[in-house]
């Protein structure tokens, strides 16, 4: 069950309402806070809250954030500290904009300060919701069980048409290889994806080709 303070105490069909209302109001703000940006399209970066500055991780998440806003998309990102906040800081560094789209959790007690716009959602699926809708194209950093969850449902919703087809790059093969066997040698020769599932993101160690093919793919939409 959710834990929502909002929800503490309610049960049955009154509870159901206030979880319905919950996520619509969510929704509404945050569409409502990036509706001044439409037509600026966004690269959003997923990746760990637990990395330091000075991090060997922190400091890819930063480029990658820089070389997004020197090609003039802005760098949407989840509003914590870690690769989010690197790549956020490579952003405004650049000379562009991030936009935080923050989950509120007792160990992140707020945003970090480099968004534009921060947004502040108590709910995964809202808030996941707002990257799809926003985003040209993913770039994934290290990270653990939210940084998967993020991934998957990106490429789920690829997966199953329920949003448009965008690039998607995880950067690190020493990191993302063992995941990449797992879905070809288990997933896919069980059958549990299809053969063209396995093309809906690319594995890479070069943060150009990540950025480079993101925003070939976002020039050449625009063009048609």
């Amino acid at each position: 069950m959710f834990k929502a303070k909002q929800l503490v105490g309610i049960r049955g069909s009154e509870r159901q309402a206030a979880i319905v209302q919950l996520f619509s109001q969510e929704m509404h703000r945050g569409l409502t806070a990036l509706e001044s940006m439409r037509g600026r399209d966004m690269v959003t970066i997923f990746g760990t809250a637990r990395r330091q500055k000075g991090h060997a991780d922190y400091d890819q998440a930063y480029r990658l954030g820089y070389k997004v806003a020197k090609s003039g998309l802005l760098v949407m990102q989840g509003g914590g500290p870690g690769a989010m906040e690197g790549s956020a800081e490579g952003a405004v560094a650049a000379g562009g904009q991030a936009v935080s789209v923050c989950l509120k959790l007792p160990h992140e007690e707020k945003p970090n300060p480099f968004g534009a716009v921060n947004l502040e959602h108590q709910f995964f699926p809202t808030r996941k919701a707002i990257f799809l809708e926003y985003s040209v194209g993913f770039i994934v950093v290290k990270g653990g069980f939210g940084t998967l969850d993020e991934l998957f449902e990106v490429l789920c919703s690829i997966q199953c048409g329920m949003t448009t087809k965008v690039p998607v790059y995880l950067i690190g093969t020493k990191f993302w290889n063992p995941l990449d066997v797992f879905i070809r040698e288990s997933l896919l020769s069980e059958g549990m994806i299809g053969a063209n599932d396995v093309n809906l993101y690319t594995v890479t160690d070069d943060e150009d080709e990540a950025v480079d093919g993101i925003v070939s793919h976002w020039k050449g939409r625009a063009a048609a």
